[in-house]
C-alpha cells in the first residue's frame, strides 16, 4: 500500500454505502471528502463529515500508518490544527485528540482493486476521456452562461468563498491560489480602524501585515529594516492586542514572483495609495489602471532583488478579477471587458485544452474556472453542456 493509494480511495469514496467508524467507536458520514490539497499543509481541504451526528468541516489528513502523525511532526504543525479526520490503512499510535479512521476494516478487495484502476484519473477531469474538440458557437454559447453564474456568485458572493469587501478581495487575489485563504486571515486580522490610523505610513502598514504574517524576521529584509519594522509593530500590537491568525503561510512550490513576503509588502503597498477604495476602480480605464499599477515601486526596505515592479501577469489578475467584475453591470458588459486580456494560464485551464479553442482571451479562461468550480467539483456532469455534446455518437469519419 502507497500513500499515494490511500488518498486515491479516499477522493473517490467508493465505499460509502458501508456504515463507518472511527477508531474510537464514533459514526461517520462522508458529505464531501474535501479538495485534493498538492500543496503544503493536510492532503484533503474543506471536507464536510458527520462525525456522532455532528457536522464538521475541516481538513483531512491521511498516512498508510497512524503513527505517520507523529513521525512526520504534525501535532506542533498549526497547518494540520483544522484537521477533523485521521484516515490510516494500519492502526498503530493514534492522535488522542484527532477521530482515526482505519480504512482496511472497510474495505473488501473488488473495492480495492476497482479504485486503484482509477489511480491515474483521480485528479483529472472526470470526462477527460471523452473530450473533443467542440463548435465555436457552442462553446461561445456555454460560455456566456458560465460568465452569468460566475458574475452572479461575484457580485452576491458568500462570505466563505467571495468576500464583499474589496479590500478582501484584494488580499486573495495578492495571496494567488495557494495563499488566497491566508492572505485573507491576515487582512481581516487588521480592523478598519488600525488601518485608517496606519494607512498614510508606508512603514508602519508594512510592518502590521508582515508581523501578523510572522515574517518580519524573513529575507530579503535588512537589519535596519528588520528592526526598525519589529519596533512598529511591537508598540502597535500591545495597544491594539493584535494576534496573528492561527492559519500559516504555505511555502511549498512557491516560485519566486509569488513569494509571500513579497507578495505582503506588494499588498501593504497598494493598500496605502488606496486601491482597496472602488471609487478608484469604477468607471476607470484598464490601460491606465495598468501603467498605475506597474508603476507602483516596492515600499523602501526591500532588498535589490525585491525592488522590482509587480509583474504583468500579477497585474493582468489583479484587473480581470477585480476590475471586470467592479464595472460589470450585466454578462454583456462582462464579457467584453473581459476580452481585453490575455488567458489565463493556470492548472484549471490546461485542462480543457482538448477543446482546441482559437483566439482565446480572459473571458475563455474564466468561464473554464467557472465550469470547473461549479460543474466538474461538484460532478453535476449532466447539466454540463460540453458533456452533453461528448455524450453524442460521433459521425463517421469521412474518408
Amino acid at each position: 500500500m502507497k500513500e499515494r493509494w490511500l488518498q486515491t480511495l479516499w477522493g473517490r469514496q467508493d465505499w460509502n454505502a458501508w456504515p463507518l467508524r472511527t477508531c474510537q467507536g464514533q459514526s461517520i458520514q462522508v458529505l464531501d471528502p474535501g479538495r485534493w490539497n498538492n500543496d503544503q499543509g493536510p492532503d484533503f481541504l474543506h471536507a464536510k463529515l458527520f462525525i456522532e451526528q455532528i457536522l464538521w468541516v475541516g481538513s483531512v489528513e491521511v498516512h498508510i500508518h497512524a503513527g505517520d502523525w507523529f513521525r512526520h511532526h504534525h501535532t506542533n504543525d498549526p497547518n494540520y490544527l483544522p484537521v477533523i479526520l485521521h484516515v490510516v490503512w494500519m492502526k498503530g499510535p493514534i492522535h488522542p485528540e484527532v477521530p482515526t479512521l482505519e480504512l482496511s476494516r472497510f474495505l473488501t478487495i473488488p473495492v480495492l482493486k476497482r479504485t486503484l484502476s482509477f489511480l491515474h484519473d483521480i485528479e483529472r477531469l472526470p470526462c477527460h476521456r471523452h473530450m473533443r474538440p467542440v463548435s465555436q458557437d457552442i462553446w461561445l454559447n456555454w460560455r456566456r452562461q458560465l460568465l452569468f453564474i460566475r458574475h452572479q456568485r461575484k457580485r452576491t458572493p458568500d462570505a466563505i468563498a467571495q468576500p464583499t469587501d474589496l479590500r478582501s478581495r484584494l488580499a486573495r487575489q495578492m495571496g494567488a491560489w495557494v495563499n488566497r485563504e491566508v492572505f485573507e486571515n491576515i487582512d481581516a486580522s487588521i480592523s478598519d480602524e488600525l488601518l485608517c490610523m496606519i494607512q498614510d505610513d508606508p512603514n508602519r502598514l508594512m510592518a502590521v501585515y508582515l508581523g501578523q504574517a510572522t515574517l518580519l524576521h524573513a529575507d530579503p529584509l535588512s537589519i535596519e529594516t528588520f528592526q526598525l519594522l519589529t519596533h512598529l509593530y511591537n508598540d502597535i500590537r500591545s495597544t491594539f492586542s493584535l494576534n496573528p491568525p492561527y492559519r500559516q503561510l504555505l511555502w511549498m512550490r512557491i516560485r519566486p514572483q509569488a513569494n509571500p513576503l513579497i507578495r505582503l509588502i506588494q499588498l501593504a503597498s497598494l493598500i496605502h495609495h488606496r486601491w482597496h477604495d472602488p471609487r478608484k476602480w469604477v468607471r476607470a480605464d484598464p490601460h491606465q489602471l495598468q501603467d498605475q499599477l506597474s508603476q507602483l515601486l516596492f515600499p523602501a526596505g526591500v532588498g535589490e532583488e525585491g525592488k522590482r515592479m509587480l509583474s504583468d501577469a500579477v497585474i493582468e489578475s489583479i484587473l480581470i478579477n477585480i476590475w471586470s467584475y467592479q464595472n460589470a453591470c450585466n454578462v454583456m458588459e462582462l464579457e467584453g471587458h473581459l476580452r481585453l486580456f490575455g488567458f489565463e494560464q493556470n492548472r484549471f485551464t490546461r485542462q480543457f485544452r482538448s477543446l482546441e479553442l482559437k483566439d482565446m482571451t480572459a473571458a475563455d479562461s474564466q468561464a473554464m474556472l467557472e465550469l470547473h468550480h461549479s460543474y466538474c467539483e461538484k460532478g453535476r456532469c449532466r447539466d454540463c453542456k460540453l458533456a452533453s455534446v461528448w455524450s453524442q455518437p460521433q459521425a463517421p469519419q469521412s474518408i
